[in-house]
């Protein structure tokens, strides 16, 4: 930019990130462990704390086994009973509760058959 015009426009500033070899490793390194899941058909651990953006809530729901779902339950009790604030808790308790809300409502054939296409 000339100088006339950062003169004329002096609040505008540029910024700009350095990524060094170090940060880039680790992103390849997180791509590389998706693409090594994905090849051997494993889906990763659901993040309760991503629930509320989740487009496929209902698969998600009723593709999980009920050692997976006992994870959760237990995961959200431990969350309960921390030292967080009432906003951070909230998201799990109620993605947990839709999770089961979306399994009691769903037709155990159906249950079945959305564990079968997920494996």
């Amino acid at each position: 930019m000339p100088d006339a015009d950062i003169e004329k426009y002096p609040d505008i500033v540029a910024f700009g990130l350095h990524i060094t070899d170090e940060m880039r490793g680790e992103m390849l390194d997180h791509f590389a462990g998706i693409v090594d899941a994905a090849n051997k058909g494993e889906p990763p651990a659901l993040d309760l704390d991503k629930w509320l953006f989740l487009d496929y809530k209902r698969t998600v729901s009723l593709s999980l086994s009920e050692d997976e779902v006992e994870a959760l339950r237990r995961k959200v009790a431990a969350i309960m009973r921390s030292n967080l604030p009432d906003w951070k808790k909230r998201g799990p308790a109620e993605a947990l509760a839709d999770i089961e809300r979306i399994r009691a409502e769903a037709k155990p054939e159906e249950a079945e058959s959305q564990t079968k296409e997920a494996a």
